[in-house]
């Protein structure tokens, strides 16, 4: 994957992301309802400057690939994402609140990992072995 430039920053900021409907319900079990879940993830996405690489839309969770903007943490893109899609997904099935017992879809709990294209034993072996690499030019 390609490397970001910015004014003062060159990166990725690429995660793996699991959102997790409350309580586990599958409230996703028709091919409408997860239709309507992954247009609103990538309409909320957009709207904030997130890109949706990969998205997958189960029974009672979602996985996603995304790239968020350098400024953005990633607590700010839970509850942006989270926030958004939560709020119109129970706004076009409002049976949904029955279900789940309240005004939220997704569980307080999160599940991230950072993506990259190298290791961490390279990233140890790379700080380790370039301490004087500037001196033996």
């Amino acid at each position: 994957m390609e490397l970001d430039s910015f004014s003062h920053m060159c990166g990725q900021l690429t995660y793996h992301v699991v959102l997790v409907t409350k309580y586990r319900k599958r409230v996703f079990i028709t091919n409408g309802r997860r239709y309507v879940c992954e247009n609103i993830l990538k309409w909320s996405g957009r709207k904030h400057g997130i890109r949706m690489i990969k998205l997958k839309v189960l029974d009672d969770h979602v996985h996603l690939f995304v790239k968020i903007p350098p400024k953005m943490s990633v607590s700010e893109f839970f509850n942006k994402i989270k926030g958004c899609s939560s709020r119109r997904i129970l706004m076009m099935y409002p049976d949904m609140r029955k279900e789940l017992k309240g005004d939220s879809l997704w569980t307080r709990g999160k599940f991230v990992r950072t993506v990259g294209s190298t290791t961490d034993k390279a990233v140890e072996y790379y700080i380790e072995h370039s301490q004087y690499k500037h001196l033996q030019d």
